[in-house]
């Protein structure tokens, strides 16, 4: 009996649960399909600067490889 009752006190507080703030209350009201569309517009926003950051990264590296490319090629002739 008093498992019922502790179990109702939790379930009727839940209710309240971001009742008075605003943008809990909004977070609550949301529907499955619409979290899942943020979640996956976050997840596209994390990837896109992955990418842009993977990019520029690479193009450091082109530039470091020319740069000793070309030291080598200079050390090379001079031989």
């Amino acid at each position: 009996m008093e498992f019922g009752t502790n179990v109702k006190v939790i379930n009727s507080s839940l209710g309240d649960c971001g009742k008075y703030d605003p943008e809990t209350n909004n977070e609550m009201k949301k529907d499955i399909v619409a979290l899942y569309t943020e979640e996956i517009s976050l997840h596209e926003n994390v990837t896109s600067e992955s990418l842009q950051r993977t990019k520029a990264l690479i193009m450091g590296a082109k530039k470091t490889s020319s740069h000793y490319q070309k030291k080598a090629e200079k050390c090379n002739a001079g031989m």
